[in-house]
């Protein structure tokens, strides 16, 4: 097989594959979020530039993830799910509240470092 076939079937056949795996992943990542009753920006690493973003957003926004990992956290020691408590079709798992800031600072501290580099 040559390099312009493999080339040629990925360029045709990648797209429709890899949207289909991205599509059931989100599915299933979706039902293991909303059985823990916690959004996907609530899992990330709070590094700098997170702690950075929770510190100049909404104070509410900071005290809703705190909630819902308290939440989480408690249901997951009780062996319970968030669904035997509430209705399930509010939660929005991917919601994005914190996410597009911590890219912000993210893209300013690299400014930052380029800038830095030609001292």
């Amino acid at each position: 097989m040559s390099y312009s076939m493999v080339a040629g079937a990925l360029n045709l056949f990648g797209p429709r594959v890899t949207g289909t795996l991205a599509n059931w992943f989100g599915k299933a990542m979706s039902n293991e979020l909303n059985r823990s009753g916690v959004r996907a920006e609530d899992l990330l690493i709070e590094d700098a530039c997170m702690k950075e973003a929770l510190d100049l957003a909404d104070p509410n926004i900071a005290k809703g993830r705190y909630r819902r990992l308290l939440r989480a956290s408690d249901l997951s020691y009780k062996g319970k799910e968030y669904q035997d408590y509430a209705s399930v079709e509010k939660l929005r798992p991917f919601q994005s509240e914190i996410w597009d800031l911590a890219h912000r600072i993210e893209a300013r501290e690299d400014e930052y470092n380029q800038l830095d580099a030609y001292k």
